[in-house]
């Protein structure tokens, strides 16, 4: 997938607290389809390296991230 394409799904996690936006975010991509995209909006100061860390272990991709 390239940067550029639409995510099938957009998790807004803005204000939640360490943690929580990484459990969210684990519950909604055990809902995608293999090969679906979600954009995760976050301002917690973990969640950037908390996604990079479940992407690494469940062997998903970030296809970009962002400050």
């Amino acid at each position: 997938m390239s940067e550029d394409a639409e995510p099938q799904k957009v998790l807004d996690c803005s204000g939640l607290c360490c943690s929580l936006p990484l459990v969210v975010t684990k519950t909604e991509i055990a809902k995608l389809e293999a090969g679906q995209t979600l954009e995760v909006i976050a301002d917690c100061v973990s969640a950037e390296e908390d996604m990079k860390i479940l992407a690494r272990i469940k062997d998903y991709d970030v296809v970009h991230a962002w400050k």
